[in-house]
């Protein structure tokens, strides 16, 4: 087809001397050419389309998108979680307190006395009026700061995934970064840049 497209306008920019055969070559090459650009629109959006359909069944976050856009059944929402001793969570609060101790750690055999001293030092509160929980404003005000043609962190995770995220479960997310605060830790897998 672009052969096609081509050799009308070749004709078209070699006719000099007739301008009424010059204006037909003209439009033909003009609707030969839009012809071509239709083509390739629809070539375009087929070639992504199928893309999406053989990357859904490899891609991880497949699940996850059409979690959190709302693409699947109301009754088909993960509240399952494989615990550590490789049985599942059976419901949702179970299932947030797995998620928190996963991402709160607290001391293992591994770590030295000094770490041990840091962590106790931690837990004890610290009563100051400048420690005020976040509000669910406050979150969802960062949250949609976040901009949609920044390129993902290292997990993957884009702003407006998190955005689709934070709409579906405010009150977890809330808690979440509360609990940062009144432990006055971070997960170590937050702090990687990438």
């Amino acid at each position: 087809m672009l052969k096609r497209v081509n050799a009308c306008r070749r004709l078209y920019q070699r006719t000099r001397n007739d301008e009424e055969q010059r204006e037909r070559r003209k439009q033909k090459y003009v609707e030969e050419k839009r012809k071509y650009q239709v083509e390739i629109k629809k070539e375009k959006f087929n070639s992504c389309k199928e893309y999406c359909n053989v990357t859904a069944s490899t891609n991880p976050w497949s699940q996850v998108y059409k979690l959190v856009a709302g693409k699947t059944c109301a009754n088909s929402i993960m509240t399952r979680l494989r615990k550590p001793d490789g049985s599942a969570t059976s419901s949702i609060q179970e299932t947030m307190n797995v998620m928190l101790d996963h991402l709160f750690t607290g001391d293992t055999e591994e770590d030295t006395l000094h770490h041990k001293n840091i962590r106790k030092t931690i837990e004890e509160p610290i009563c100051t009026s400048d420690d005020l929980e976040f509000s669910r404003e406050e979150i969802k005000h960062t949250i949609e700061s976040f901009s949609d043609k920044k390129a993902p962190g290292i997990d993957g995770i884009t702003g407006g995934i998190y955005r689709r995220t934070f709409n579906t479960f405010p009150r977890l997310i809330t808690a979440i970064y509360n609990q940062c605060i009144k432990r006055g830790c971070f997960p170590k897998r937050w702090k990687i840049n990438s």
